[in-house]
Order: C-alpha cells, then structure tokens, then sequence
C-alpha cells in the first residue's frame, strides 16, 4: 500500500483511497473497491492505516480495525496413505481466511490452471485439483488435492516410509523474512540494519499430517517433534499415534507481532533456514512389516 499520512500533519493530499465508514458498535468498514473481500471487514491493505471519516465534528484521524492472528489462517489437513508397494497417494484439503484468502482468490479466479499446476506437485498419476469459486465470499477459500505416486512416500519390501518436513507450514507472510539471504551472513558493523521487519497483519499456520502404513506394517520408532522456538515465535508440534497404528502430525505457527527486530528476523531467518535446507531437514515416519522388526 502508499505510505501513510501522518496523524500529525494529516493534509488532505495525503488521503490517496475512499472506502465506507457505517457508525455503529462496532462501527463497519467497507472497501467496495475490493472484489475478493466480504463486506464484514476490510482487506487486509487497508487494516491499521490513518483514516479521516467524512462527516461533521471530526477532529483528527482513527485506525482503522485490524485483524487477529485467528482471523488470517492457513490450515492444511493431509493424509498420506502408503501403498503395498512403491509410491503411496496423497489427499490434502486446504483452506484460506482472512489476508490469505484475499491473495489466492484473484489468482483462482485469473488463472486457475496456474493454480492447479502449482497444486499437483509431487503426484505422477489419477491427479485431481479442486477449486472452491473465488468469488463465493460467504465462507474461507477451499481447495483439495489427491493423486497417487506420491514421491515423499514409497514401499519397499519390509520397509515403507514417509518423508516429512520438519517446519512443517508454511512462512506465510515471513516469507521475506525467510528467503533474505542477507539475513543468514553475520552482519558488517558498516551495514547493520536498524529498521524493523514489519508484516502487513498478524497470522496463524496450521497443518495436520495422518500417515496410513500398509495392511500388516507398524511403525518403527514415533519420530521427535519437540515445540521449537524460531526466535520469538513458537513452532507447535506434536505426534500421536492412532489405535490403528496410523500416525497423525500437527504443526501450528503464529506471528502475533507486526514488527521484528533485526536480531528477531535473523533469527527467524536462520531458524527457518535450517528447518527447511539443513542436514536434518527431512524426517523419515518409518513402517515396517509385520515380524520383520
């Protein structure tokens, strides 16, 4: 978005976008500009900017509402079903709310295609890629994935396995946090930064992984996932094992702060970093067959 106004010197040349303001309590912002947003909250470029209401007696400037971190949510639930032999099938629903539904629906809406490519990495066959209609704004954006031949999943013999990250979500909007290679060098005293590392909204990530062995497979060892700390975030994670000898991973991260110090987003960056790239970047959910061990 345009920079700010400032609240001390709010001149009216600085006022660059109109939306609706409706009193009330609570009082209702509206962006009628805004296609992919419903009309019970603004999109998220507009949350927390300088607003001057249009109306008799109003004196200076007001906020305008921000969101929660519950509010702008990516919850993935995936299911991994490994097959007798060879590469297992995936099934994965996702859904979007908030800032992050306002950025997937104009792209499902524009190019779909691009979309549904972007879906159906990792699957060799019986690939399907469902769209929820972009301009449906009366609940989150959804969309499902499933296909076989999945190439983090594979039976070999007594031995099926499926490989999992151990980040597990996505960044979501630390993302230029994360790929600022800047940020994994030590920094030079001549050109250390000082300004924060804002975010436009605050924002939660959730995944929840089931892993299905073969018929007459059991798991080897429950694989570690401790809570980790990435600097002043926590990284939830935990692991069950189902009666059925299945294994269910869950992930939850939350950016409840708009801005990070230089040292908290090198921080992050360097966490993340070695969650996704290093060594141990991959965690094997291990199966073996029935009296093999």
């Amino acid at each position: 978005p345009s920079p700010d106004v400032s609240p001390d010197l709010p001149g009216i040349e600085g006022f660059t976008h109109a939306i609706v303001y409706v009193p009330g309590s609570p009082a209702i912002w509206i962006d009628p500009t805004a296609e992919f947003t419903p009309a019970t909250r603004l999109p998220f470029q507009d949350q927390g900017r300088w607003a001057l209401v249009a109306r008799n007696g109003t004196t200076q400037v007001v906020r305008t509402p921000q969101s929660r971190a519950d509010e702008n949510v990516t919850r993935f639930n995936i299911t991994l079903k490994l097959a007798p032999e060879g590469e297992g099938s995936l099934d994965m629903k996702e859904e979007e709310t908030g800032a992050f539904e306002e950025l997937m629906r104009p792209i499902a809406a524009l190019n779909p295609e691009h979309v549904r490519e972007q879906k159906s990495g990792g699957l060799r066959r019986k690939v399907s890629v469902e769209l929820a209609e972009p301009r449906d704004l009366a609940s989150p954006y959804k969309m499902s994935v499933s296909g076989e031949g999945y190439d983090a999943t594979r039976t070999e013999g007594p031995r099926a396995w499926a490989d999992v990250s151990p980040l597990g979500v996505d960044p979501g909007f630390l993302s230029p946090i994360a790929q600022d290679s800047s940020l994994l060098r030590e920094p030079s005293e001549a050109a250390q930064r000082t300004q924060d590392y804002c975010l436009p909204v605050l924002f939660t990530e959730e995944m929840e992984k089931h892993i299905i062995p073969p018929a007459g497979y059991h798991l080897h060892w429950p694989p570690a996932l401790p809570w980790r700390e990435i600097g002043p975030l926590t990284l939830e994670r935990s692991v069950k094992v189902q009666a059925d000898g299945s294994v269910q991973l869950k992930y939850r991260l939350v950016s409840s702060k708009y801005c990070y110090t230089p040292q908290e987003a090198r921080t992050i960056a360097q966490e993340i970093h070695t969650l996704s790239t290093s060594r141990d970047a991959t965690i094997r959910v291990e199966f073996f067959r029935d009296g093999e061990k």
